[in-house]
């Protein structure tokens, strides 16, 4: 073959293909520096998800065990004030073990606090599914619906007296419920019921408490529940 006598040869390339020095031609580095990063990428995803496997689904470890676990951390982020961090442990529970009704009701209670009430009545109810004689998530369920579904609110409320007689806030909005939808001869009854156990609440009391245009501030109750006591009710000392 005879070569183009136009083409000139590179003369800093020797006929082996090396440079003169001894090296050959530079290639770009750049596809072997991306399979780097991306394996290096890879190997951390794996690692995580193996970490997240171990953390948080614990092989060998009981469901409840875990869920307990989980749902004890919420309640230390909940009362140390870092509701997100709570508000994922408790859901995580609540998805290992989803008859939780403790830490569907503490869900609940984050939410109303940020004032998510859409989300807070829908663990509420959540939680009155899994136990329904959890009497303070009904109080905090009647606190939320009484000014679009005052019947509901009464309802509930009258449930909450069935199961704990001494339930003084429950008397209380109760009362101021009943007298604004103008039965104020059962509304004061409930509210002098609730100053008898309570005798606190009678600076709360609104003066015109005969009147169906009568308000007051109801007693609200949107606290966590540390314990494991789905039935616990609104005590007569609640404020």
């Amino acid at each position: 073959m005879i070569e183009d006598p136009t083409v000139l040869p590179d003369p800093s390339v020797l006929p082996d293909g090396t440079g003169r020095h001894g090296n050959r031609p530079a290639t770009s580095k750049r596809p072997r520096r991306l399979w780097r990063w991306v394996s290096v990428g890879a190997l951390v995803l794996i690692g995580l998800g193996i970490a997240g496997y171990f953390v948080y689904l614990q092989p060998g470890v009981p469901a409840s065990k875990r869920s307990a676990k989980l749902a004890a951390a919420g309640s230390t982020a909940q009362q140390a004030g870092d509701n997100t961090t709570a508000l994922a442990d408790y859901l995580a529970a609540l998805k290992i073990s989803p008859g939780d009704a403790n830490s569907a009701y503490n869900i609940a209670v984050i939410y109303q606090q940020a004032g998510n009430s859409q989300a807070a009545l829908q663990y509420y109810q959540n939680a009155l599914a899994i136990a329904p004689s959890f009497t303070s998530a009904m109080f905090n369920e009647a606190i939320l619906v009484t000014a679009s579904e005052p019947a509901t609110a009464i309802a509930l409320y009258q449930k909450i007296i069935a199961l704990a007689p001494n339930a003084a806030s429950t008397y209380f909005n109760l009362g101021l419920l009943l007298v604004q939808q103008g039965n104020t001869t059962e509304g004061n009854a409930d509210i002098a019921k609730a100053v008898k156990l309570l005798p606190s609440l009678a600076t709360r009391v609104p003066k015109a408490s005969a009147s169906p245009n009568a308000s007051s501030s109801p007693s609200s109750s949107a606290s966590p529940s540390a314990s494991g006591s789905p039935t616990a009710s609104p005590s007569a000392s609640s404020s």
